[in-house]
């Protein structure tokens, strides 16, 4: 006997009934990095690559948003996730002597 094929369309109502809730997608929220007018865009480009694994060439690009407009948005997570890194990169900068302001947006 064949298993039955995977249904096509999720039926909440009947996993309800079975006990299991079904999941809504995480809300997500945009880390942005503010300029701050001492930070290096050398620093910044490494922040960058390091905590959001940015290619050179997108860390240069946000840089120099950054440098110009004033705002950047590092990425979009998970508000865990978002909260975390910013807070890390807050952490490491400050670490070496640069006050960089960070913030969440919800998206």
């Amino acid at each position: 006997m064949k298993p039955e094929p995977p249904q096509n369309r999720r039926d909440d109502e009947a996993l309800v009934s079975r006990g299991v809730v079904p999941l809504e997608k995480p809300r997500t929220y945009g880390v942005l990095l503010h300029r701050d007018n001492q930070t290096p865009l050398n620093f910044l480009e490494h922040l960058l690559r390091k905590f959001f694994y940015m290619s050179g060439h997108a860390a240069r690009h946000t840089a120099s948003q950054v440098q110009h407009t004033g705002l950047g948005i590092c990425g979009v997570y998970p508000y865990d996730i978002a909260e975390t890194k910013a807070s890390e990169v807050i952490d490491y900068s400050q670490a070496r002597g640069w006050s960089l302001s960070m913030s969440l947006e919800r998206q």
